[in-house]
C-alpha cells in the first residue's frame, strides 16, 4: 500500500530522447497508442539529449491564494509510479501517444526511444498513468494546454470511491504541458510541473476538547481521581462519519477526511459527526466549492461542554501536579500558583514500574502511577570529604533508589550538605500524603529520567516562570567511595563521578 502524501517541489530527474521522426495524425494512431515509433533511420540525426525534471505544483489555497506549504497537500512518487507522456507537433500531429514512464530511482524511464521531428513540439504529461484503452481517443491534439488537452479523459474519470490509498491517488489527476521551441530549448532542463486537476476538500476534526467540568481518574487506579475544570483533553474521536452529496466516498485520515471533487461540481454539501466523551458531535457545510487545482480546508470545532461520569485522565511528562494532588496538562493564571511539581516520567509498557525496583513501594505501596520534580533547585556541596556513607548508587541507571537513600542519609548524616539542601527545598511544599511518597532526593536512574524529559519539563517550568533544569550537572543521592559521589549531566545525559566537596545543584522529586 502507498502511504498518502502529496508532493509540491521534489526534483525527479528524467531522460527523453527527441530526434526526427514520421508521425501520424490522431485518428491514424493504431489502438496500442504507445507503440507508435517510428522506424529506426540512422539519417535522422538531428535532436537533443532532454533532461526532464517532474515536479508537483502543488494545491492552491482557497482561503488565502497562497500555495499550500502543508506536507500533507504534497503528493510524494515512489517507484513504479508512472507519467503518460504525448508529443504533438505544430501541425497538431501526435507523435508518440501514452507512451509510459516510471520511476525508478531519481529518474523515469519509458519502455521506448521517444522522437520527434523538427520544432516547436508541445509535451503533454499526466499522472496516474492508464492503458491506452481508456485515454486514447479522449483527448484534444489542437489544445494548447493541458487542462484542455485531457479535458474529455478527465470529465470521464470515476472519482466517487475514493475511500482507500490506491483510489484516492487514482482519482488525484495530474498534467502539465511544456513546449520545446528549438534545439537551444532541448539542451536546457525541462521542468514537467504537475498541476492538479481537481480541487481538493480537507475536513479537519479536532484533535483537543474543552470540557468545563469533568471527573479524572489515573488508569488502572480509578480511586485517584479529582476534578477539573476548563481542561484541555485529547478529542478522542468514536463513531466518526462523514457523507458527501453526490455519494462521493472520502479517505479516512487519522485526524479527519479528504476528497477531490471535479472542477464543474459546485455546491457540493457534506455532513458527519463524531462521538467524543459519551457526547455525540454534528457539524455540515451546504456549499463546498472548490476550483481544479485549489484546496479549501473546514476544520471542525467543539463547544466546550460538561463531562458525566468519570474519565480516564492521560497522563504524560509535563504535566502539571497540583498541591491537591491534581494533575493538568495546562495552568492558568489563576492556578498555576498550586502548582508544586512537574511529571517527568510515566511507566509504560516497554518501560515498566516494576524493572526499576522502585524502594518507596514498600511504604506507599499505591504509589505506581509515575515520579514529579520539585519547582526549585538548591546549590550545595554533597558531603564529608573522605567520609564514607555505604549510601551507594550506581551509573548502570536502572534502579530507582533516591527513596530509601534519602531516608539513610537523613538519619545518619543530618549534618551533611546535601540534607541540608533537602530541608530547604522541601519547606513550604505540602505533598498530598495520601498519595505522594514524600519528597525525596533522585538516584542516577531517576535523574536519567529526567534528563530523557528535559525539554518537556523545562517548557512547563517556563509556563510557571519556575527555574528551569538550566545547571548542567545535578546530584543523586548515592556516594561511589568516601571521596565521591554520583552526580548527572541534565544536558548530555551522561553519569559522572564527582568530588563531594563541589557545589553542584539539588533538585527534589517524589513519587505519586
Amino acid at each position: 500500500m502507498k502511504t498518502i502524501k502529496f508532493y509540491t517541489g521534489i526534483s525527479l530527474l528524467a531522460v527523453l530522447l527527441l530526434l526526427s521522426g514520421c508521425g501520424k495524425e490522431l485518428d491514424e494512431l493504431p489502438a496500442g497508442g504507445s507503440g507508435t515509433e517510428s522506424p529506426e533511420n540512422p539519417a535522422q540525426s538531428e535532436g537533443e539529449l532532454l533532461r526532464l525534471r517532474v515536479s508537483d505544483a502543488g494545491y492552491l489555497d482557497a482561503g488565502t491564494g497562497s500555495r499550500a506549504t502543508d506536507s500533507g497537500l504534497t503528493t510524494t512518487f515512489e517507484d513504479g509510479d508512472k507519467i503518460g507522456l504525448f508529443v504533438v507537433n505544430n501541425e497538431n500531429e501526435v507523435l508518440y501517444a501514452n507512451v509510459p514512464y516510471t520511476k525508478s530511482g531519481e529518474e523515469w524511464t519509458a519502455s521506448q526511444n521517444v522522437r520527434t521531428k523538427g520544432y516547436p513540439v508541445r509535451v503533454f504529461a499526466y499522472y496516474p498513468y492508464v492503458e491506452d484503452d481508456k485515454i486514447i481517443g479522449k483527448i484534444n491534439n489542437e489544445a494548447q494546454d493541458a487542462s484542455a488537452f485531457f479535458k474529455t479523459y478527465i470529465d470521464g474519470v470515476d472519482i466517487t470511491d475514493q475511500s482507500t490509498p490506491e483510489l484516492y491517488r487514482q482519482a488525484d489527476v495530474m498534467a502539465c504541458m511544456v513546449t520545446v521551441n528549438d534545439k537551444d530549448a532541448a539542451r536546457e532542463e525541462l521542468t514537467l510541473t504537475m498541476n492538479h486537476q481537481m480541487g481538493l476538500v480537507v475536513v479537519q476534526l479536532p484533535e483537543t476538547v474543552t470540557l468545563t467540568s469533568v471527573n479524572c481518574y489515573l488508569k488502572g487506579d480509578e480511586s485517584y481521581e479529582w476534578t477539573a475544570q476548563n481542561v484541555t483533553l485529547p478529542a478522542n474521536l468514536s463513531e466518526e462519519s462523514l457523507t458527501v452529496t453526490g455519494g462521493i466516498q472520502p479517505l479516512k485520515e487519522e485526524t479527519g477526511y479528504r476528497y477531490l471533487c471535479k472542477s464543474g461540481d459546485n455546491n457540493i454539501p457534506f455532513s458527519g459527526g463524531f462521538k467524543t466523551y459519551g457526547a455525540t458531535k454534528s457539524y455540515s457545510v451546504s456549499s463546498a466549492t472548490v476550483s481544479a487545482g485549489s484546496s479549501k480546508t473546514y476544520n471542525v470545532s467543539v463547544t466546550p461542554f460538561a463531562v458525566e461520569g468519570k474519565v480516564e485522565y492521560p497522563l504524560q511528562p509535563g504535566d502539571f501536579y497540583m498541591k491537591d494532588g491534581s494533575i493538568l496538562p495546562s495552568v492558568t493564571q489563576e492556578n498555576k500558583a498550586n502548582c508544586i511539581g512537574i511529571v517527568y516520567w510515566v511507566p509504560t509498557a516497554t518501560d515498566p514500574l516494576e524493572s526499576h525496583s522502585p524502594t518507596w513501594l514498600e511504604e506507599h505501596s499505591t504509589c505506581t502511577h509515575g515520579l514529579v520534580v520539585g519547582l526549585k533547585e538548591q546549590q550545595s556541596q554533597w558531603g564529608t570529604f573522605g567520609e564514607i556513607t555505604n549510601i551507594t548508587d550506581s551509573d548502570k541507571g536502572g534502579i530507582f533508589r533516591g527513596y530509601s537513600n534519602t531516608k539513610r542519609l537523613v538519619s545518619e548524616h543530618f549534618d551533611y550538605a546535601i540534607v541540608s539542601a533537602y530541608n530547604r527545598l522541601k519547606t513550604d511544599v505540602t505533598l498530598p500524603s495520601d498519595k505522594t511518597s514524600g519528597w525525596y532526593v533522585p538516584s542516577v536512574g531517576e535523574l536519567v529520567k529526567l534528563y530523557q524529559a528535559k525539554s518537556k519539563v523545562d517548557y512547563s517550568l517556563s509556563a510557571l516562570s519556575s527555574t528551569t533544569l538550566s545547571s548542567l550537572l545535578y546530584w543523586s543521592s548515592g556516594e561511589i567511595s568516601p571521596n565521591n559521589a554520583w552526580n548527572v549531566n541534565l544536558d548530555k545525559g551522561n553519569v559522572n563521578v564527582i568530588n563531594k566537596s563541589n557545589s553542584y545543584s539539588v533538585r527534589l522529586a517524589f513519587a505519586f
